[in-house]
């Protein structure tokens, strides 16, 4: 059952990355294992329960019935470990989303973030994406590292590509007309509203 999960999440899970030096990524778009990143150490004590150790402890990560049914409950996964900002990245399948949560190696902490996460070059921010069963694209959001939520939108049906912090510390993706035909965009806040700049048609 849970080879057939991790199947159905990598299918899900696509989604276009510019990798740049500058950028600090966790992904859990694979189908290989990770857990020998841990530098402390992960196994799974039984068929249902994910231990992943840091440098104070370690914590348990339990999946929530119904077993039986690949959309149903809740189900977790090693999936990467960055040592630059210190992060492990778990797995998270909550009912028919496809998504993760952080877990710092220093402190233990767990926070809210996505089966991609992309840390600002300064490691104060992060980008997650979250992929909903059957939705067209995927869901994007921007945390502080204290796992405060900034901003919430979506690739608006994989229209966005590529996103990615840039030289300046801004989120940025290309907005996709066509296959010949992209443009750069920034996530700007203006006020209290944030919007990509500049706007963007398509002919």
């Amino acid at each position: 059952m849970r080879a057939s999960i991790v199947i159905i999440f990598v299918m899900f899970a696509s989604i276009a990355i510019a990798q740049t030096k500058s950028n600090l990524i966790l992904d859990c778009d694979t189908s290989e294992t990770k857990m020998n990143k841990a530098p402390n150490g992960a196994r799974r004590i039984d068929e249902h329960t994910l231990e992943v150790k840091y440098a104070g402890g370690s914590r348990s990560f339990k999946d929530e019935p119904p077993f039986d049914y690949e959309l149903d409950g809740v189900e977790y996964d090693y999936c990467d470990y960055n040592a630059t900002v210190k992060f492990h990245l778990i797995r998270k399948r909550d009912q028919d989303v496809f998504t993760g949560v952080l877990m710092s190696q220093t402190t233990g902490k767990i926070l809210d973030a996505g089966q991609l996460v992309i840390f600002s070059p300064d490691g104060k921010k992060y980008f997650a994406s979250r992929q909903p069963n059957g939705m067209d694209g995927t869901e994007w959001f921007i945390f502080t590292v204290a796992g405060q939520l900034e901003w919430q939108g979506n690739s608006m049906a994989d229209t966005l590509v590529e996103p990615v912090w840039n030289s300046e510390g801004k989120f940025q993706a290309r907005y996709r007309c066509s296959d010949e035909d992209y443009k750069t965009v920034v996530l700007t806040k203006s006020g209290k509203e944030w919007s990509w700049v500049p706007e963007t048609k398509c002919p």
